[in-house]
């Protein structure tokens, strides 16, 4: 008997691969300049949002089954490729439906707060994911836990102090 894996960061569900990105890192390329509106984050994103929800659930299940298969016991699913309220509960719903379809343990993490949006300033979206995100997701039991990504290039000590709130104020931990 050996212990399984936890992975406490896994992005599932998503759909599609950036497999060129990683190459670049390996290559020198630093996370800010894969970070642009066409890179990381956003990329991610984009190709969720295109994608409907039957190919996003198999893509991840597929993916979950292999990590099954490799020892993984235990996943932390989080959201944060919406980048709008809609898709981040969308992408929300689907993880709780893969977390119901996979072997492993899940639970779901709300990353409000991942990278600004296109056409919104950081603070404006800070107020959405705290006044309609994580009170809606809360009320509906789709996240267990909510996260914040704090780096120059995404949210600040401010907005983790908000998003701590928000999250507290609706009975979820930060």
């Amino acid at each position: 008997i050996v212990p399984g894996f936890v992975d406490c960061h896994v992005h599932l569900p998503f759909v599609g691969w950036r497999a060129d990105e990683f190459e670049a890192r390996l290559a020198g390329a630093s996370y800010r300049d894969l970070h642009g509106r066409e890179g990381g984050i956003f990329r991610s994103s984009r190709m969720f949002r295109e994608a409907d929800d039957e190919e996003v659930l198999a893509f991840s299940t597929a993916l979950a089954d292999e990590m099954a298969a490799t020892g993984t016991t235990a996943m932390e699913l989080k959201t944060g490729y919406g980048l709008s309220v809609e898709t981040e509960l969308r992408q929300a719903r689907l993880a709780r439906r893969l977390a119901d379809a996979v072997p492993q343990t899940c639970s779901v993490t709300l990353l409000a707060c991942h990278a600004v949006p296109e056409g919104w300033v950081r603070q404006d979206w800070v107020l959405a994911a705290c006044d309609e995100l994580i009170p809606t997701a809360a009320a509906e039991g789709l996240a267990d836990a909510v996260d914040i990504y704090v780096e120059d290039i995404a949210f600040s000590l401010e907005d983790l102090e908000r998003v701590g709130a928000a999250a507290s104020a609706a009975g979820l931990p930060l």
